[in-house]
């Protein structure tokens, strides 16, 4: 099993086999799906398998597990997608299902480790975002990991009841300096 290291994380490629009830919850936690561009709730078991299926199938995404380095525990999820190696762009997405890791770092660690192996693996040269205005979470780890902010998308999601911006993140790979 292939494993890329973090400070506090590895991260491991997906395998249908990380379809768990576990898993399942995260999705259908309101609290950890907040600000996260996710389809209608509840999701199902086979909802989780087919995307899994899907993501797995496809040559422009590359999604992990995010696993906890100390107790082997499975905490979220990370994806490189939207892949364009036309122009050598992705996005980068993260969960942290497990809360009792917020705020502890690894959401960070693990962002850091995605955008490493974005760069030094598939050699993208460019990392783009868009993050909800008002998720402050997502904002401050691209911030903190070297994103500028590229422009804004007024009123572009509703979100929480109401219409929010969309901010645009861009992060090149020369620019990178490992956290």
């Amino acid at each position: 099993m292939n494993l890329i290291e973090g400070k506090k994380i590895f991260l491991r490629k997906i395998t249908i086999d990380d379809v768990t009830d576990e898993y399942l919850a995260w999705l259908n936690d309101d609290e950890v799906t907040k600000g996260l561009e996710t389809v209608a709730k509840p999701y199902t078991m086979e909802m989780l398998r087919q995307y899994l299926h899907n993501v797995i199938a496809t040559e422009s995404t590359y999604m992990f597990m995010v696993i906890d380095k100390e107790t082997g525990n499975k905490i979220g999820t990370a994806k490189c997608h939207s892949i364009s190696k036309k122009n050598g762009t992705c996005n980068l997405g993260l969960m942290i299902g497990d809360k009792r890791f917020w705020g502890r770092g690894y959401g960070q660690d693990a962002y850091n480790t995605a955008i490493e192996y974005a760069f030094t693996h598939l050699k993208i040269r460019k990392i783009w975002e868009a993050a909800n205005a008002s998720n402050i979470g997502s904002l401050a780890m691209c911030k903190k990991s070297g994103f500028q902010i590229e422009g804004q998308l007024k009123e572009q999601v509703f979100s929480d009841g109401q219409y929010v911006d969309k901010i645009l993140l861009g992060l090149f790979a020369k620019e990178w300096k490992k956290k």
